[in-house]
């Protein structure tokens, strides 16, 4: 008889977001592996209070969430199928920060193992932190803890005294006749033609991604023989076209809206390096760095107390600079820009610690975390 793993989170795919990317690769690497997988997980849309869809081999059951209170879902049926479900599972994997799963975890059977992949601690919402409290403390005394990278336990003031198990993000190496050959753009947003050699920023525009510290330091500090592209859309990115606009910024590049994945390979293999300009400790892991790293791509990252620069690590895979400090970020990007032997070596190191995280590693060591 198959074994009953039950996935719990906030979403799942189609919705599309870090955290729903992981829960879906963790699911579906279980069903690879033998196991009968559920997964639970909420939704906004009225037209049904659960809905029930089988997704790559995966039960996938939604249930209405009604409210929100500090953004997060509330849904008193998912009390109930969380507890009516947990009695039939023989693992329970769960993704944090998901209070919901916090609050009734005291009250769920004691009869599947419990496991909690904690991405990142609750950060913004001070108050709800407080209150949650008691609840998640109780949680993770009594669950097996994993995270995306020992600085997550190093830094949380919930994990500092667990034993936790690191299980990091994973990427599939880049095959060059997915990406070899594919056009990406030749003329920017503004209609300027996007010059050969260019630092690369490729992301969402969001405040906490770092696009404000970035064009601040294009505009301020950077030399103006070195060429910037940033590709992505947002909520930035009206902001940033006329924030170069404005600045008349004639080495500052701009390609919006979604790129596919062998777009965004392709600007990876064509970038000088890759930069991360992440503000928020929120910001966990950043995958990205790896997918760049990939394509032995340097990577200027941010000193965040988070994963961040222990994927891509100082001085030896890339370069990492404090938070918002424009002239340090400025300074390793010229440095980059201009030494190419050191770019070089240092994007090779970044090829071979790239291949640490990949898929095939991960994922073996996922299903023995599952048998523990």
């Amino acid at each position: 008889m198959k074994k009953k793993l039950l996935v719990v989170n906030k979403q799942y795919h189609p919705f599309v977001g870090g955290v729903e990317t992981v829960a879906k690769q963790y699911a579906e690497w279980g069903v690879d592996s033998g196991f009968d997988v559920t997964v639970l997980c909420l939704t906004t849309q009225k037209n049904k209070r659960v809905e029930t869809e089988v997704i790559n081999g995966v039960k996938v059951v939604r249930v209405y969430s009604f409210l929100k209170i500090y953004s997060l879902p509330l849904s008193l049926s998912f009390f109930y199928h969380l507890y009516k479900m947990t009695k039939s599972a023989d693992i329970v994997h769960a993704h944090y920060p998901f209070p919901l799963f916090d609050i009734i975890f005291p009250f769920l059977s004691r009869k599947p193992k419990y496991i909690v992949t904690w991405h990142s601690d609750i950060i913004r919402q001070k108050l709800f932190r407080i209150i949650l409290s008691p609840f998640t403390k109780y949680m993770v005394s009594k669950v097996k803890i994993t995270t995306t990278s020992p600085k997550i336990r190093q830094f949380s003031g919930l994990l500092s005294k667990k034993d936790c198990s690191v299980l990091p993000l994973s990427i599939e190496p880049p095959k060059e006749m997915s990406y070899k050959g594919v056009r990406i753009a030749k003329v920017d947003a503004l209609g300027r033609l996007i010059p050969q050699d260019f630092a690369l920023f490729l992301g969402r525009f969001s405040y906490y991604k770092g696009v404000k510290f970035l064009l601040d330091t294009c505009r301020d500090n950077l030399p103006k023989n070195v060429n910037v592209l940033m590709v992505g859309s947002g909520e930035m990115l009206s902001y940033a076209k006329d924030f170069i606009q404005h600045n008349d910024m004639n080495n500052v590049f701009l390609v919006e809206g979604h790129v596919s994945e062998e777009e965004k390979h392709a600007y990876f293999e064509l970038c000088k390096f890759f930069i991360f300009p992440s503000i928020f400790r929120s910001e966990a892991f950043g995958i990205t760095q790896l997918e760049a790293m990939s394509h032995s791509k340097p990577v200027i990252n941010t000193l965040l107390n988070s994963g961040v620069p222990w994927v891509s690590q100082h001085g030896i895979t890339g370069l990492s600079v404090p938070v918002n400090n424009k002239e340090k970020l400025s300074d390793a990007i010229a440095l980059l820009y201009s030494d190419a032997s050191y770019t070089m070596k240092l994007g090779n190191s970044a090829k071979e610690r790239s291949r640490l995280f990949e898929t095939s590693e991960i994922k073996q060591r996922y299903i023995e975390f599952l048998n523990f």
